[in-house]
């Protein structure tokens, strides 16, 4: 006889699928951009969202699981960008950097948060461990699999280049955040160009002509 744990597992995940659920989570993360998480409720969430607090703990049962919730949507976020699909080297590395950058860009305050949290919640502490280290094992594996095709020759190991790429994009986007989106745009140029040398590739031509 089933003792009721599958039809709890679908009923989390029917809800997070729901409009209101999304509808919860977007204005979370207003929120605690705006007043930080200590300083952050459940009343100030629903209003926000506008709905009561009876129907956000029909989806969440406190504040810490609705970070826990938009910290598992900011890593999926970052494993939606490095979903490119297979080609060019140069395509697979610029698309992956500027992905990036617009999810660190769109996600700031909230990385911020997760990382203070992370401090205090080990839930949390798995996710912002997640966070930062999937992508890179990824973009590894990526490399490794070029390398051995002769497509890419990184500098050092696959590992190291990986992570070397993602440590400066990471850092520089989030230091870049506010400011204009040109300077956003030259930034993640040079770290795309620095990046082809790092793996052993060669910019497209038209990448490398100057304008007339």
């Amino acid at each position: 006889m089933s003792d009721g744990s599958g039809w709890a597992v679908r009923d989390a995940r029917e809800r997070s699928q729901t409009q209101r659920h999304r509808q919860l989570l977007a204005a979370a993360e207003e929120v605690f951009a705006e007043r930080g998480y200590d300083e952050t409720t459940i009343a100030d969430i629903t209003e926000r969202a506008g709905v009561s607090r009876a129907t956000a703990y029909v989806y969440f049962s406190s504040k810490d699981a609705v970070l826990r919730a938009l910290a598992q949507q900011v890593v999926a976020d970052f494993i939606a960008a490095q979903e490119v699909p297979p080609g060019d080297p140069w395509d697979v590395l610029s698309q992956t950097c500027r992905r990036t950058a617009q999810a660190l860009w769109a996600h700031g305050p909230l990385l911020e948060i997760i990382a203070e949290r992370a401090r205090r919640d080990e839930g949390v502490q798995a996710l912002h461990d997640e966070l930062w280290h999937r992508p890179v094992r990824r973009f590894a594996r990526y490399l490794e699999r070029e390398r051995a095709a002769g497509r890419v020759h990184p500098v050092g190991t696959s590992s190291i280049v990986a992570e070397f790429i993602s440590s400066t994009l990471r850092t520089g986007s989030l230091d870049r955040r506010t400011q204009s989106r040109s300077t956003q745009t030259r930034f993640v140029d040079s770290v795309i160009d620095v990046g082809a040398t790092l793996i052993g590739i060669e910019p497209p031509a038209r990448n490398r002509e100057e304008p007339s």
